[in-house]
């Protein structure tokens, strides 16, 4: 996002969450506490799965708003997905910093498309695993072929996400919405547990998916390969993005999501999408 919208954002999305959880601070409490008053990811998560229609409707139609207040801002997505194979080990390190200079790569080339600079600023972990990140760009960015990022103004920042909105904001689409969606997608026909599975989820993707891919910054990459967006690495199904955001199947229900202004008709359960048809200008690749 531009840094011209970021006191839009902020402003904006405060409001969000004092109509959608007036009762996350009392009464009495400042305007601008409400900035910490933090709406996680992981609650907007459980209210997706829960027993009451009302509760399911009330969290999509806040992860709705949302997505309003990023297209109205032309905000852009990209986001890396790794679905982790059963009884294999898993390099968090390597993941996490893969995934960083990847979403790095991906920025440079939208500041570059629009003659930018630009910085990134992430959701702190802890000094660890912060460090590596960083170190990672750091490294790429001090190698003897030259910078790759001479657009990005520093290494990767770290902040705390309750006195960040764009940070909050994506936690709710990362812990919100797109981990249930690939965990369900990806994952439940692999175990018998329910920790992490609902079929909500997928009604979720049929309300939700579209929106977030046409939100997605693509373009076309070295040897024309599409690049950017949301990227999907799994293993288990090798699934792209596609079945991520996309649902096609004959057996349908319907729900509406909060405050009534969003409704579509879903498939009960993923089956292998049909060919999407490419984005708008900005995103010129079709997912896959």
């Amino acid at each position: 996002m531009h840094r011209r919208h970021l006191d839009l954002l902020t402003s904006h999305f405060i409001e969000l969450k004092r109509r959608f959880f007036p009762n996350n601070l009392p009464k009495g409490a400042r305007a601008l506490d409400w900035i910490m008053a933090e709406v996680k990811g992981a609650t907007v998560r459980n209210m997706m799965r829960d027993s009451g229609r009302n509760t399911r409707r009330h969290a999509i139609g806040y992860v709705s708003k949302n997505l309003d207040l990023l297209e109205s801002i032309d905000a852009r997505l990209v986001a890396r997905i790794f679905v982790k194979p059963l009884g294999q080990p898993f390099d968090g390190r390597s993941v996490y910093t893969s995934s960083i200079q990847a979403i790095a790569r991906h920025f440079h080339h939208y500041l570059t498309t629009h003659s930018e600079s630009g910085l990134i600023i992430a959701d702190s972990r802890s000094y660890k695993p912060n460090v590596n990140v960083a170190h990672s760009i750091f490294t790429q960015r001090r190698r003897t072929g030259g910078d790759p990022f001479p657009r990005l103004v520093e290494r990767p920042l770290f902040g705390h996400s309750d006195n960040h909105a764009s940070l909050q904001i994506t936690d709710i689409l990362c812990s919100g919405v797109l981990f249930p969606i690939a965990t369900q997608v990806c994952c439940a026909q692999h175990y018998t547990g329910a920790t992490h599975a609902s079929e909500h989820w997928l009604k979720v993707r049929a309300l939700l998916g579209h929106r977030l891919s046409t939100l997605e910054y693509r373009y076309r990459g070295a040897r024309e390969t599409c690049a950017g967006g949301i990227a999907l690495s799994d293993p288990m199904n090798r699934f792209g993005t596609a079945m991520l955001l996309h649902a096609s199947a004959s057996t349908f229900v319907t729900e509406t999501s909060g405050l009534g202004d969003l409704k579509t008709v879903h498939p009960a359960y993923p089956i292998r999408p049909t060919p999407s048809i490419p984005h708008d200008g900005l995103n010129s690749c079709p997912i896959s």
